[in-house]
């Protein structure tokens, strides 16, 4: 059997064992974006293979999309309104979030969303590396026709 790991990022021995199976669950989870946003938005979840596989291969959301809005509505709550194709910090990075980094936004979001939060866990939180709004950020304002570029904030 032929299975496209590569997809994962797993290319090594594929023998048929616990342990590969244990790697293979493992890179699915960090790798293949899923988030169930639809439940939030009333849609529910689809269960026909088609949907399953755009969803999962083809629309490309899952923690990077979740972390870009969570640090966007962090930066909001700490009177920094960004632009939504500015990126820094954690959504800069090129490689896979790591699993302490998925702790951190789980935990980011569990906050952010609880009304009982204070100001002072938010601004805490912000002060993070990887979250608070640099002197320096990439936009992505006409990545179609040019590269990202960095700018400078003003204080």
């Amino acid at each position: 059997m032929s299975l496209p790991t590569s997809r994962i990022g797993h290319n090594d021995n594929l023998s048929p064992n616990l342990d590969t199976l244990h790697t293979l669950h493992r890179a699915h989870a960090m790798t293949i974006p899923f988030e169930n946003l639809d439940i939030i938005l009333g849609r529910g979840i689809s269960l026909e293979l088609g949907d399953i596989q755009a969803k999962l291969l083809r629309h490309r959301r899952g923690w990077p999309y979740l972390a870009h809005n969570l640090i966007h509505d962090l930066a909001a709550l700490n009177q920094h309104e960004m632009i939504l194709w500015d990126t820094w910090g954690l959504m800069d990075r090129q490689d896979a979030l790591g699993i302490d980094d998925l702790y951190l936004l789980d935990h980011l979001a569990a906050v952010v969303a609880a009304p009982e939060s204070s100001l002072e866990n938010i601004r805490r939180l912000y002060e993070r590396d990887g979250f608070k709004v640099p002197a320096t950020i990439t936009s992505y304002t006409s990545a179609v026709e040019n590269p990202p570029i960095l700018v400078e904030l003003e204080s």
